[in-house]
Parts: C-alpha cells; sequence; structure tokens
C-alpha cells in the first residue's frame, strides 16, 4: 500500500515538474521573440532614416549634376534673356541644395557622416564663387576666353562636389547593408534558439502524452496517418485529373484550330464552285456536289466551333466582354438565321419577346450564340408542323429567356443526360446530327454571365428551355 501512494507522488512531481519545464520553455520562447520584435523594429526605424538620407544625398548628387550641365548648356543659348531665365534655375537649384543639406543635418549625424559634412560644406565653400562666376560669364560673355577657364575650373571643383556627394551615398548604403546583415545574424540566432526551445517543447509534451495516454494518442496517430495518407492519394489522383482535363481542353483546342483553316479553305472553294464564279460546270452534278460539299463543310465548322468553345471554357481562358443591350434586337438576328431550316421542316416560330423587357448586361455575342444553340436543338427535335416559341419575362433584377417547343419531350433521366458534353437523347431512334454539345454550352454561357439555365419537359408535352441573366441596371 505504501509503494502505490510513493508512485503516485512520483508520477505527479514528474508531471508538475514537466509542465513547469514546458512553461518555463514558453516564457524563453516569448522573451526571445519579443526582443527580436524589439531589435526588428530599431533596424526598421533606422533603415527609414537611412533611406530617407540616401534620398538626400541622391537628391543633392542631381542637383550638382544638374548645374555642372547647366553652365555648359547657358552658354549655347543665343538669347541673353534666355540665358538670365536659365541663370534663375541655375540659383534656384542652389536654393534646393541649401534646403537638403539643412534636411538632413536635421535628422542628426554620426561622427563619420559629420565628417562628410564637412567635407562637403567645405567643397561648396571653394566651390560656390567659381561657379557662380562661371555663370555669370556664361550669362554675360558666354564666347569669351575668360569664361572657358572659368568653365573648366568650376566643372572641376562641381566634380570633387559630386565625388564627395557620391561617397556619402556610398556610406549609406554600406550601412544600410550592415544592419541587414547584422538584424540576419539576430534573426538567425534567435531561430536557432527559438527551434531548440521549441524542440524541447515538444519532446516533453510528447512525453507527457505518452505517459498519460499512451493508448489514446497511438490510435489518434494511426488514424491520422491513414487520413494523411488516404488525402494525399485524392490529392494525386485530384492533379492527375486536371492535369488530363487541361491537356485534353488543350488538345481540343489546338485540333480545333487546326481544322478550322483547311475547312474554311475547303468551304471557300466549294463555294466559289457551286457558284459558277469563273462559269458555268459541267456536268450539272458537280455543282451539285460543291453544294453538299459546302454545306458538310459548313456544318462540321459549327461543330468545331462548338468543341473550341467548350474546350475555352474548361481551360478557362473564353473571355466574355458584358455590355448594355436590347435581347429584342438579338432574337430576331437568331430567328431569321433558323427561318429557312424550320420552313424545310413545316416548323413555325412564334416570337413572344416584349418590347419593353429591360436591356440586359451581358455579352452579347454568347447571348445570340445560346439563343441559336437552344433553338436549333429546338428545330431538330421537333416534328413536322410544330410551333417552336421564343418569349421573355423580367423579374428580380434579371430576365428569363425561354425556348418553348411541341417536340416530343424526355424523362427526367433523358433531361439529366442531355445537360452532360457529347451525350445525344435518340428518343429511340438513331441519334440526329449534332455533338451533343449545345446544352452544355448554354448552362456554362448562362453560369459565366452570373446566371442559370433550368429545362423542363415531359414525354410528349415538349419542352421548355429558361436561362437567366441580368438585367443593365443590376451589373
Amino acid at each position: 500500500m505504501g509503494a502505490r501512494p510513493a508512485s503516485r507522488l512520483r508520477s505527479n512531481v514528474v508531471l508538475f515538474g514537466g509542465l513547469a519545464t514546458i512553461f518555463a520553455c514558453i516564457a524563453t520562447l516569448v522573451y526571445l521573440v519579443s526582443s527580436y520584435l524589439d531589435v526588428s523594429k530599431a533596424a526598421y526605424d533606422q533603415n527609414i532614416v537611412l533611406r530617407e538620407k540616401a534620398k538626400l544625398a541622391a537628391a543633392m548628387r542631381e542637383i550638382v549634376y544638374y548645374r555642372t550641365y547647366m553652365l555648359s548648356y547657358v552658354a549655347t543659348i543665343d538669347d541673353y534673356f534666355e540665358r538670365d531665365e536659365e541663370r534663375q534655375k541655375f540659383n534656384e537649384h542652389a536654393r534646393h541644395m541649401i534646403e537638403a543639406r539643412l534636411e538632413l543635418e536635421q535628422m542628426g549625424l554620426n561622427e563619420v557622416e559629420q565628417t562628410f559634412f564637412a567635407r562637403m560644406g567645405k567643397a561648396i565653400m571653394t566651390m560656390r564663387p567659381i561657379v557662380d562666376h562661371a555663370m555669370e560669364l556664361a550669362v554675360e560673355n558666354p564666347g569669351s576666353e575668360a569664361f572657358l577657364s572659368a568653365m573648366r575650373e568650376a566643372r572641376t571643383q562641381q566634380l570633387d562636389l559630386q565625388n564627395t556627394i557620391v561617397e556619402f551615398a556610398d556610406y549609406y548604403t554600406t550601412l544600410s547593408d550592415r544592419n541587414s546583415a547584422a538584424l540576419q545574424n539576430t534573426l538567425s540566432g534567435t531561430l536557432t534558439r527559438t527551434l531548440g526551445l521549441s524542440g524541447l517543447v515538444l519532446v516533453l509534451t510528447f512525453a507527457m502524452g505518452l505517459a498519460v495516454l499512451h493508448s489514446e494518442t497511438r490510435i489518434n496517430r494511426l488514424l491520422r496517418t491513414a487520413v494523411e495518407e488516404r488525402t494525399a492519394e485524392l490529392r494525386v489522383e485530384r492533379d492527375r485529373a486536371d492535369h488530363a482535363n487541361q491537356f485534353k481542353s488543350k488538345f481540343m483546342a489546338s485540333m480545333s484550330h487546326e481544322l478550322r483553316t483547311p475547312l474554311n479553305a475547303i468551304i471557300g472553294f466549294s463555294d466559289l464552285i457551286r457558284s459558277e464564279v469563273f462559269g458555268p460546270i459541267t456536268p450539272a452534278r458537280y455543282v451539285e456536289y460543291a453544294h453538299d460539299i459546302c454545306s458538310s463543310g459548313t456544318y462540321l465548322l459549327s461543330l468545331i466551333n462548338e468543341i473550341l468553345d467548350l474546350s475555352k471554357i474548361e481551360a478557362g481562358e473564353y473571355h466574355l466582354y458584358p455590355e448594355s443591350f436590347l435581347v429584342q434586337e438579338v432574337a430576331p438576328e437568331a430567328l431569321t438565321m433558323l427561318e429557312l431550316q424550320a420552313a424545310r421542316k413545316g416548323i413555325t416560330l412564334v416570337n413572344r419577346m416584349p418590347d419593353d423587357l429591360p436591356g440586359l448586361w451581358a455579352d452579347r455575342r454568347t447571348t445570340k450564340q445560346i439563343l441559336l444553340n437552344l433553338m436549333t436543338n429546338a428545330v431538330k427535335f421537333t416534328p413536322r408542323g410544330g410551333t417552336i416559341t421564343l418569349a421573355a419575362t423580367a423579374s428580380g433584377g434579371f430576365a428569363e429567356i425561354s425556348v418553348s417547343d411541341t417536340g416530343q419531350g424526355m424523362t427526367a433521366a433523358e433531361a439529366e443526360a442531355a445537360m452532360r458534353p457529347f451525350v445525344q437523347i435518340e428518343h429511340g431512334s438513331p441519334a440526329l446530327e449534332g455533338t451533343g454539345l449545345g446544352l452544355p454550352l448554354c448552362r456554362s454561357f448562362a453560369e459565366m454571365q452570373g446566371g442559370r439555365l433550368s429545362l423542363f419537359s415531359e414525354p410528349g408535352q415538349g419542352t421548355r428551355v429558361s436561362v437567366t441573366v441580368p438585367l443593365a441596371s443590376t451589373p
């Protein structure tokens, strides 16, 4: 019985001793970090002062350089009054030099800076009468030998002063580099001690955790390892899928571009042959063949354009250019483009777009493409003698544009499948022409513009597809 209390006492002593050691290490860490922050702040403040002093030194150097240039420039001016005006500018730069020196002196100077400052002041005192005399001759008698002699002496004095100021500026650069190096050394030392203490804290904490909750710690560690491994596996699979998807999109976009160039040539030349631009073609069936080639090429080009648009969207390279426009102006254009196709099947196109519908805030070309895709799908799946209706309403900052048909309709499963790329609904008969990209593209276009696409359909009741687009009042 006596051994158990003694063992418990030893455990408590070890526990409290470990906690005390951890708290001491944490307190030391706080002290080290606080000390480093104080040193960093002091170094930062000093670097700010050094940068300001370096700016002033650079400004003085530019002033001396400019005044040296002006001595030569003034002598080349023919008009006396222009020379006198340049002299005023010359003197104005001298005042700027004085102001810069005063500001630098007010910021406080150490012994080295005072030495440079004294050298600079001495050089200025020696230079000033010589330079002023040279400027006076440049204005009053620029072509004289006296001016040339004074000019040479003034330039020598100016260069001496400029060299002194350059040394002054280099001193600030060296001092700033030295401070940065010292701060880096302090950081390295602090980081080493911090890492050591952090490691000690971690070891003590880990040891105490093992002593108190060995079994739970082991289970948690195993679970954590399993989760991390699974997460890493999922991340690798996700990266592979993303890479494959990007590669596919880029490949499709590249191939679409490569195909469009020869295809445009085929369409263009077949259209020339069909139109008999260069004279009649015999036999006549060759004209029909050219017409078939042109029609097939045009259809193939539309498919390639759809694939290219989808590839751009998936690669994040499809750009929208929103503007304010009336959909009532775009709808007739889309209807006109489908009139011939609808007439061949005896389908009636009805435009119920209200004249007072507010303007949209969207990409005009993309919105027109949405209308064309939806109505093309409707014409494709509407039987002969059917009706397609284009309508729109406005509510809650959005316009809802809908295309309704009297076609075969779809089941819920078919409607869901129709929203996936490259899926075509056969309705028990061979698939119609197309890529199965019309609805997926329309949905992507709508979502990119801040809207959404909805599909409502029942077998035997036709289909209605609606797209919401932001109104211009709420771009």
